[in-house]
């Protein structure tokens, strides 16, 4: 390997820069997160925070995305505890920053309250997101050990108890100091957030005496309310109800004389009107209903709301807003006659009042309209599991389902031959009722639209190359138009062509490409959608995701240029199923490169599956200075059909470390085979005759049926491979 200082000399006899910015970063990789602790940050306090995964050491930068009032510093390594002594003291203990890094993150005293996406970024890329969240209340870790009533934890309430039971059998115990006449409210988080903890709950009074006991009063997840009769001390026990443990056993107790919201009515309202939603709970100070004023331009969905009392913040509920007109049911519905008659579309507010209460809606179709109706109830923290049922105007049932898809709880979809009335019934699937027992039920006719996704959202590209993204769109509703993907805001120096994809294909790869005088670094960028419903041409934001989960903003990372560049000499392929081809590239390499170059065919069949799926290929190796190489590839008998792109990537190692680009696209064709062949008989036998006589039983017939594309009519030749020693075979063309 080329030494820094003989690269530079070289660098100025052949003008070549790009070799001294990479040998001086040849050790540094991308940052990557593993985690962050703690997560959970009160508003208006400053906090140790420490993030652990891999190649820490050369970020430069920290990227918030989410609302303003963070502030991140980063917190001087500590001395080592053990220190060595060497001559010279040429020889320390150095701190692994590469792995961990400690940082203070000042939360303003009006910061807003929920989720933020913290980064880091190095002159190499950007880091997957960490989630940092920000609360009202205090935030204590459990301190081991604290497992029986001697040992309990001292903490002032209010506060959030943040926690683990990371062994089998583990109890975590709290003492604390309740008021005569407060009611306090013990909330557990873990199954709601994924928490293999199933917890168990149980609250006592100083001497060890049960008060109260919670289990899955909300799902899996355990509630207790306590009205306390006297000042005293309490203890809170936390344990997993089967008796398990283990570090993904995690845990947040919101503990305290807390303003708490155990349900509203209704779940939405439309937006760019008020909705009054009637308010019951505990320590809400005599609140009892909200008028909520929902933005005209309010975001579609479910929106995240708590009310700010004297006592501070109520836990969070779902609002949703929608865009259909409200109906709030009336009672007596319960039969088909006496049916709530409401137009389409409609987002519906009911309550399943009673045990064996049913809900009906009257409404109208025209023939061959398509109704998809959704029931919404644990979302907004409803018991109830609700049963749809749809009937014709006589009373024959159409459907019923309690299954739903996505946030829905159960959903129907009909299409409905016959003009007419029609009915759906809303009740519980179990015994139960009441006033919170309510649901939220859409009945709408699906309209055309789309949506798309970005499955990158840390691209990297050198100067001069190009990087390839997926983008996916989801179409729904009958749409069946194309859709273009464009850039909305990108870094200077950083250009992408916009992308087509027809309803043909479920997504397409957008090329994005830098500049040979493109600025380093990173900066963002934001795609848009476009396509064209109703005459009129409409937007959507292209959402990023990280694998399969959504992030709130994408990051192109600019790198300098690479010592070679790929580019194909063949413009398009075309092939038939089975049949094979190749595709010629050419790499420049500059001067006094002669590492080796791997080249290797990429692309996208359906979905997310790799071209490999459509196409047989083996990547090829460059090497010294050798330019030129064709990529044969071989399409697959059941390969895809049609017109889609593939690249070559060019892969090299450079000043010790690994890097790549990729070529402009090759459109790829895969035509149908011209023909099938079918036999008539699944297996042919023969008999040899013991010496040497002859016999019908020698010899077996069997016929070949040829199905022929429309197009093709080219002699077919046949031959029967396989044979065993000694038996022949003559056919038919």
């Amino acid at each position: 390997m080329i030494g820094p200082r003989r690269w530079m000399k070289r660098a100025r006899r052949t003008g070549v820069a790009w070799g001294f910015c990479l040998t001086m970063v040849a050790c540094a990789q991308v940052p990557r997160l593993n985690s962050l602790t703690p997560r959970w940050l009160q508003r208006g306090t400053t906090n140790t925070v420490t993030l652990k995964g891999e190649n820490l050491a050369g970020f430069t930068e920290f990227l918030l995305s989410g609302a303003p009032g963070l502030a991140v510093t980063v917190v001087p390594a500590a001395a080592p505890t053990v220190t060595v002594v060497s001559d010279d003291d040429a020889v320390a203990v150095a701190a692994d920053t590469n792995r961990e890094v400690t940082v203070r993150v000042a939360v303003g005293p009006h910061a807003g309250l929920g989720a933020r996406e913290l980064r880091l970024a190095s002159p190499l890329g950007v880091s997957n997101p960490e989630a940092v969240e920000v609360g009202s209340l205090p935030e204590v870790r459990e301190v081991e050990p604290n497992n029986t009533l001697a040992e309990a934890q001292r903490v002032e309430l209010p506060a959030v108890l943040n926690g683990v039971i990371d062994a089998p059998t583990e109890v975590d115990t709290f003492r604390f100091h309740v008021r005569k006449g407060e009611e306090y409210v013990f909330d557990v988080h873990a199954n709601r957030f994924g928490s293999a903890l199933d917890p168990s709950l149980r609250l006592l009074d100083a001497q060890g005496h049960e008060l109260a006991r919670g289990e899955d009063e909300l799902g899996l997840d355990a509630f207790i309310a306590f009205a306390a009769p006297a000042d005293q001390d309490c203890i809170l026990q936390l344990r997993d109800f089967r008796f398990r443990g283990g570090p993904d056993f995690t845990y947040r107790l919101y503990a305290g004389a807390l303003p708490y919201v155990d349900y509203f009515f209704p779940f939405g309202g439309r937006r760019g009107q008020t909705v009054a939603v009637a308010v019951r709970g505990r320590n809400l100070d005599g609140l009892k209903e909200l008028n909520l004023g929902i933005a005209a331009n309010a975001p579609l969905g479910l929106q995240e709301v708590r009310a700010h009392t004297p006592r501070g913040f109520t836990n969070a509920r779902w609002l949703d807003v929608g865009a259909a007109p409200e109906f709030t049911e009336t009672e007596p519905n319960d039969t088909a006659a006496q049916a709530n008659t409401v137009g389409l579309p409609v987002s519906i507010n009911g309550r399943i009042q009673a045990d064996k209460d049913v809900d009906q809606f009257r409404f109208k179709v025209g023939p061959g309209e398509t109704v998809v109706f959704e029931a919404y109830a644990s979302v907004f923290g409803s018991p109830l599991i609700p049963l749809l049922t749809l009937t014709d105007a006589q009373g024959h049932v159409l459907q019923r389902n309690h299954e739903g898809a996505g946030r829905a709880d159960a959903r129907l979809e009909q299409t409905f031959a016959q003009a007419g009335d029609y009915v759906i019934a809303v009740s519980a699937l179990l015994a139960g009722g009441g006033e919170n027992y309510g649901y939220r039920l859409t009945a709408r006719q699906p309209a055309p639209d789309f949506a798309a996704v970005c499955l990158v959202d840390t691209p990297r590209v050198h100067r001069g190359a190009t990087a390839a993204l997926r983008v996916e769109v989801r179409r729904e509703g009958g749409f069946g138009g194309d859709v273009e993907i464009v850039p909305e805001a990108l870094p200077a120096g950083v250009t992408c062509a916009p992308l087509v994809i027809t309803p043909a294909f479920g997504g397409g790869t957008l090329m994005l490409s830098a500049a040979p005088q493109a600025a380093l670094g990173h900066g963002r960028f934001r795609l848009r959608a476009l396509g064209a419903m109703g005459g009129q041409r409409v937007a959507r934001a292209v959402r990023p995701q990280a694998g399969d989960r959504r992030v709130k903003e994408a990051f192109v990372t600019v790198l300098e240029a690479l010592p070679f560049q790929v580019e194909p000499l063949t413009l398009s392929a075309t092939v038939a199923q089975s049949e094979g081809g190749a595709i010629a590239v050419e790499v420049t390499r500059q001067p006094g490169f002669t590492g080796e170059i791997r080249l290797a065919l990429e692309g996208f069949s359906a979905g997310r599956d790799p071209i490999t799926r459509s196409l047989e290929t083996e990547p090829v190796t460059l090497k010294g200075v050798e330019t030129r190489a064709r990529l044969s590839f071989k399409a697959r008998l059941d390969s895809e059909l049609g017109t889609r792109p593939v690249w070559v990537r060019a892969e090299s190692t450079v000043a010790g470390r690994a890097v790549s680009c990729v070529s402009r696209p090759v459109m790829f064709t895969a035509d149908e085979f011209p023909f099938v062949l079918a036999t008539s008989l699944p297996r042919v036998s023969v008999t040899a005759p013991a010496g040497g006589a002859t016999s019908a039983a020698n010899e077996a017939e069997f016929s070949v049926r040829a199905v022929r594309r429309g197009w093709f009519t080219d002699a077919i030749t046949l031959a029967l491979e396989g044979l065993p020693e000694g038996v022949t075979a003559t056919a038919t063309n």
